[in-house]
Order: C-alpha cells, then sequence, then structure tokens
C-alpha cells in the first residue's frame, strides 16, 4: 500500500514546497501524518520521509533511489556530471580516482597550507577592523576565508580579490536560480524568459572563472600533491583518466559546492555562540590555551579542539545545509510496509530527522554535549544526516571538520567578537543560509588571556 496521503489540492501543496516557508509546512505534515506520507501536486508523486530507518534504506540504495530528481535536474545545469550529481559508473569511478585525496593521512598533510591561508585572511580582517570599522558581516568573512581555502588546498590557485568577489555573487544567484528551475524541470528553464538569460549569462561567466583557475593550475608542472593531480592521472596507457570536460564538471563542483556548506554552518555557529555565552567563553578559552603566545596551530592541535567539533556538529543539526535531500525511484521499491512506486520523487526531511524528540532530548536546544567523545549514548546514525549517508555520504566532510575547527580556534584567540544584532534571516533556497550577521571585532593581545 501506498504511504497515508496528505489532505489538500496539487496547487496548494506546489505553492507551499515552492516557497520560502517550505520547512514549516514539511513539519505540519510531519505532525499531522508521522513517519512517512504521500503528496500528489499535479503530475508528480512524492513521498516525504520523517523517519531514520526509511531515510537509511533510501540512502543506503543509490541504484534504487537515484540523483534524476527535479531538484538534481536543476543542480545539473550548473554542476554538469560531477562528483555530486553523476550516478552509476561515472560515479564509482570518479568517487574511486579522488578519493585519497580526502583519506585522513592526506589531509593531515595539507593541514599546514589550510592553517597559512586562514592566518592570512584573518590578517587581512584585522587589517579591515584597524584601518576601517570594526563592524563587519561574519557570513561574509565565513565565505571569503572558505572559498580561498578550497581553491587554494584542492586545486594550489590563489585567487584574487576580485575572483573571490564574483565567484561568491555568482554562487550565491546560481543555488538561489536552482530553485526556480526545479518547480518545472524542462520548462521552465527552456522559456526565452528575462530571468533564464540571466541565468545563462552568470552561468557563462562562471564558466570562465572555473577555466581560468584550471589553466593556471595546469601551468604549474611540478605540482603533484593536489586534487587536481589526481584529476589529471593517467591510465598504464598513458591516456587521461578523466576528459577535459570532465576535470572541468568537477572543479566546479568543488568550487561551488566545497566552501558555501562551511561557511553558511560556520555563520550559524557563530549566531549560537552569541545566544549562548557560556559556550563562546569555554571555546574561547579552549583556543586561548591551545595556541598560547599567538601562535598558530600544527595538524597535532586537531585533537584538541573536539569541542569545537562538536559544536560545529551541532550546529548542523540545528541548521542542516540541505533541510531536504531529494531523490527519485528509479523502480518499484517497499519501504517497510510500503510501497514506493517507480517515478516517486521522494524527499528526506533532514530537519525533522535532526529534531525529533524521541531520538533527541530537547531538541531545539544548542547542547554542544551530544556529539562530545565522550558520550556514552551515541545518536541514530540516519537521524543526523548533514553530509547525507550510505555510501554517498559527502568525500570532504573530514576536510569541513578541520576546516571549522582551525578558522573558529583563530578567530576567538584573535578577536573579542561581540553581535551587532540579535535576530538573523534566514534564507531558503537549495541551502538553508544566514543572511547576514554583523559583528564587532576588537583584535586582542595574544599574550593575555582576555576572557
Amino acid at each position: 500500500m501506498l504511504p497515508p496521503k496528505a489532505k489538500g489540492n496539487s496547487l496548494s501543496h506546489l505553492i507551499s514546497i515552492a516557497g520560502n516557508h517550505r520547512m514549516d509546512w514539511m513539519e505540519k505534515l510531519y505532525r499531522e501524518y508521522g513517519d512517512i506520507l504521500y503528496v500528489k501536486i499535479f503530475h508528480a508523486d512524492v513521498v516525504v520521509i520523517n523517519h531514520p530507518e526509511y531515510a537509511k534504506q533510501v540512502l543506503n540504495n543509490p541504484n534504487v533511489f537515484g540523483k534524476n530528481s527535479a531538484a538534481f535536474y536543476a543542480v545539473r545545469k550548473v554542476l554538469g556530471k560531477g562528483l555530486l550529481t553523476s550516478e552509476g559508473k561515472l560515479w564509482i569511478k570518479q568517487r574511486k580516482i579522488m578519493q585519497p585525496y580526502f583519506h585522513k593521512a592526506q589531509i593531515d598533510r595539507i593541514v599546514e597550507q589550510m592553517i597559512d591561508c586562514i592566518d592570512e585572511k584573518i590578517d587581512a580582517l584585522e587589517d579591515v577592523v584597524k584601518n576601517d570599522s570594526s563592524s563587519v558581516n561574519i557570513v561574509e568573512w565565513m565565505n571569503r576565508i572558505t572559498l580561498e581555502i578550497t581553491v587554494r588546498c584542492l586545486f594550489s590557485v590563489k585567487l584574487t580579490k576580485t575572483e573571490v568577489d564574483r565567484i561568491i555573487y555568482l554562487v550565491q544567484f546560481l543555488l538561489d536560480d536552482v530553485q526556480r528551475v526545479a518547480k518545472f524541470p524542462g520548462v521552465s528553464d527552456k522559456l526565452p524568459t528575462l530571468a533564464n538569460r540571466k541565468f545563462k549569462r552568470n552561468l557563462v561567466e562562471f564558466g570562465e572563472i572555473v577555466k581560468s583557475i584550471i589553466e593556471k593550475r595546469a601551468a604549474q608542472k611540478d605540482n603533484t600533491d593536489d586534487l587536481f593531480s589526481m584529476m589529471l592521472a593517467t591510465d598504464k596507457a598513458g591516456q587521461p583518466l578523466m576528459p577535459d570536460q570532465q576535470v572541468f564538471d568537477e572543479v566546479t563542483t568543488f568550487i561551488l559546492t566545497g566552501y558555501e556548506t562551511t561557511a553558511h554552518a560556520l555563520s550559524w555557529l557563530w549566531k549560537l555562540l552569541f545566544d549562548n555565552p557560556s559556550t563562546h567563553l569555554q571555546l574561547k578559552k579552549l583556543s586561548l590555551q591551545t595556541l598560547e603566545n599567538g601562535r598558530k596551530p600544527t595538524p597535532k592541535d586537531y585533537e584538541k579542539l573536539s569541542p569545537i567539533i562538536a559544536a560545529f556538529n551541532e550546529t548542523l543539526r540545528l541548521f542542516p545545509n540541505m533541510p531536504i535531500l531529494s531523490r527519485r525511484a528509479k523502480k518499484e521499491f517497499t519501504l517497510g510496509e510500503y510501497l514506493i512506486p517507480k517515478d516517486t520523487e521522494v524527499f528526506i526531511n533532514t530537519f525533522i530527522l535532526q529534531s525529533r524528540e524521541d531520538y533527541w532530548q530537547a531538541p531545539l536546544l544548542f547542547k554542544p554535549e551530544r556529539f562530545s567523545e565522550n558520550k556514552s549514548t551515541k545518536h541514530h546514525p540516519f537521524a543526523f544526516i548533514p553530509w547525507g549517508g550510505g555510501p554517498r555520504k559527502c568525500i570532504g566532510y573530514h576536510f569541513s571538520l578541520m576546516e571549522a575547527a582551525f578558522i573558529v580556534s583563530m578567530m576567538l584567540s584573535r578577536f573579542d567578537i561581540c553581535p551587532l544584532q540579535q535576530e538573523v534571516n534566514k534564507i531558503l533556497t537549495v541551502l538553508l543560509k544566514p543572511d547576514k550577521l554583523l559583528v564587532d571585532l576588537k583584535p586582542i593581545d595574544a599574550h593575555q588571556l582576555n576572557v
């Protein structure tokens, strides 16, 4: 049998799921129908999953539940057939080529480069604070720092300020506009509208920047230790493992997805620390004690920063980058006691999974201790899926955790940070992101534990 069917007509469901308040609508459906439900939206059959066991079955079966959904049709317009959007043999091949770069041992070797990049950007931020204004938008700076880390560590290219500015603008525009394309895939993006013309212009400009990064990196003949070098690997006959277009799609994918998700999560973390001063104070003391006398961290310091990682994970639980994971059934499948017909759109409600009262005590509270290494009670593995789950779990999640730990610790050891606004507007397109967060930064004497 099919899951319980939600009441209402197709038009009202479409308006709800395509609007800015769709998470409120989906939470309402969860309260009314529970773990799983069926929604009819014109010609589309949609199943919404609110239970970790159902999510586990979907994410552990990528050959059944594929990335050929309406949302991924729109994302492919931007990313092509990169690692995030590809499937089947192509995905297996690409993952095998690039996976070694993201092994923990390899990431440890690039930590110094990551730390140098963070230190350089914090120096730039300190110059702004001293010479211009102590009031800054920390959301903007989290985007700048994570973007430069991504491009420098993965592709050994240092971006100009103009390139950083344009990439941030273009990525935000393209990801926001993906939501428009996904409403009527194959239709809304084909019409000769002003919105489509602007989308294509910005996509072309972003592609030109990606090509420029590839050309700069390709000119470095002696560099063989980054992700790009793995993309250029050859087989025994000397033939490239990736054609040029595939290299372009992968570089595009890693640039676009490699910085925004971490930047958004870090921005939400700052907001949560301001709202929870005791945790803010705890992490500041930890940072100053670990990075004594103002020194830069080393790879060995990462293990000492586990409370920051716990806070970062708790932030991802409360503010999942992708509140909805979408898949489409490639064939009929039985999910528990329910039948999922072929071509059904499947929405995994990440926000509900990560805030269910039967899996999380006081789920709406910020409690980083949930993710403490010493915690004896572990959560259901699919009740916390900010990186996805199953065989297609995000390849760069460990890279992101290290990046977050060092950014937060180095910021806290260099500045006293106070909020200048209480409320932060949520923007929900493909990703859940903050609008802006103004803060006051005061450089501190690193030789004093000024907490």
